[in-house]
């Protein structure tokens, strides 16, 4: 079932008219909606986040057989996003390189 279907059968009318305003229109569809670029097929798209879930139920969630939402919204803001702020800064503001390269590196570099 749709979005769209899911909101009628439950009477979310202000759901629906949020989602249709700010994430289903023209033009904001195409910010989210990974599968509707023909470059990324809808089967990676599910790869990506079946692994980003996977990721935070392993490093994040771990003694929480059945999170509450609350619980799971300070984790995905306090926890996550600044881990992924911090890698997102990393590649806009380096050369991609590593910038914490290995203590010993530095030394075996000259040598050689």
């Amino acid at each position: 079932a749709t979005v769209y279907e899911f909101c009628v059968r439950y009477d979310l009318k202000e759901t629906w008219a949020y989602l249709w305003e700010n994430w289903y229109q023209k033009g904001r569809w195409e910010l989210w909606a990974r599968s509707c670029c023909e470059e990324i097929p809808v089967l990676r798209t599910t790869m990506i986040n079946e692994s980003h879930w996977r990721l935070i139920k392993r490093d994040y969630l771990h003694h929480f057989h059945s999170p509450r939402i609350d619980l799971l919204a300070w984790i995905l803001v306090k926890k996550l996003a600044p881990k992924y702020y911090d890698q997102l800064q990393e590649r806009l503001n380096g050369d991609g390189r590593n910038r914490n390269p290995a203590t010993w590196r530095r030394e075996f570099k000259r040598q050689w």
